[in-house]
């Protein structure tokens, strides 16, 4: 428990922004919150109890950790729900088998029905209870007195109405932050009137070259680290150097390089730049020995 706690610890300058906890030692978690137990299934458990479970307890654990980690991604939900529900229902005949079969409760049987939730309604960020458990903090503050509650809580959002809608409308919007001059600014484009930032707000998350959780991203197939951010002629370029080994991270239940999944290590010291024109997919990157685990980020800002 000491060495899984250590390693955690250890991940904590890695996590990105869009998590609202680090990791925390095993100590403490009972009273881990809800989104610290899902960072630990779908991100840091399977980096961090690699080589210290047993190789049983360990797959039986990814069998949870990957069938999960499909029904929450949008893309991947959708034409693998089925495989998730084969390893779901591995999970439990295993978990009865390794921990016993009274602690197969209600809780751990119902995992087998929840591919078929995601196949009537879509991923499972889509039926989750997460925003509405965020949300609660701010429907407590708009009961004022102990009267009429829910006509308080109505009040207050029908004046919010107007502001929700604009804040809505700009989340998918660029926005560039901290004008900085210290480079590195790629030899194609030195002589160009540029400006460069440090932070770019993108799709809901935020690209920050100086924070070591927040500047891995996926680029055209590869996985690279965003080393600058300029501004030229009205565009965005996005400066970053490439992982030059990937490979997969797990081979069970499968190949992890299916799920966007890949141990990484060897970054080039050879600048490229890229116009940014769509949506940059963000990653988790996490050390692992002398390499680290990439895992694309399913959640934002949760």
């Amino acid at each position: 428990m000491q060495l899984i706690s250590n390693e955690l610890v250890g991940l904590r300058s890695f996590i990105p922004m869009d998590f609202a906890r680090k990791p925390r030692q095993l100590s403490e978690r009972l009273r881990w919150k809800a989104t610290e137990l899902r960072q630990f299934l779908l991100y840091t458990g399977p980096v961090v109890l690699r080589n210290v479970l047993s190789a049983s307890v360990y797959n039986n654990f990814m069998l949870l950790s990957v069938a999960i980690f499909i029904l929450a991604s949008p893309s991947l939900s959708a034409n693998l729900h089925d495989f998730a529900h084969t390893l779901l229902v591995s999970f439990v005949t295993h978990f009865g088998e390794l921990y016993g079969p009274e602690f197969v409760t209600y809780n751990v049987h119902e995992l087998t029905h929840l591919s078929e939730d995601v196949r009537i309604h879509g991923n499972l960020d889509l039926i989750s209870g997460f925003p509405f458990e965020d949300y609660l903090g701010q429907i407590k503050k708009m009961v004022r007195t102990p009267h009429h509650p829910l006509a308080q809580v109505i009040r207050r959002i029908s004046e919010m109405a107007p502001f929700t809608v604009n804040d809505e409308a700009s989340h998918g919007k660029r926005k560039l932050q901290k004008e900085h001059d210290r480079g590195p600014v790629p030899p194609s484009i030195v002589g160009l009137p540029v400006l460069q930032f440090q932070e770019l707000f993108i799709g809901g998350t935020k690209i920050n070259v100086s924070s070591e959780g927040d500047r891995c991203v996926k680029i055209g197939g590869c996985i690279v680290l965003v080393d600058n951010i300029l501004q030229c002629q009205d565009k965005i370029h996005i400066v970053f150097r490439e992982y030059e080994v990937i490979e997969p991270f797990f081979e069970y239940p499968l190949n992890s390089c299916k799920l966007g999944i890949f141990l990484v290590g060897n970054i080039s010291s050879t600048l490229k730049i890229t116009e940014l024109f769509d949506h940059v997919e963000k990653y988790v990157r996490l050390p692992k020995k002398d390499k680290f685990v990439a895992v694309p980020l399913l959640h934002l800002c949760q």
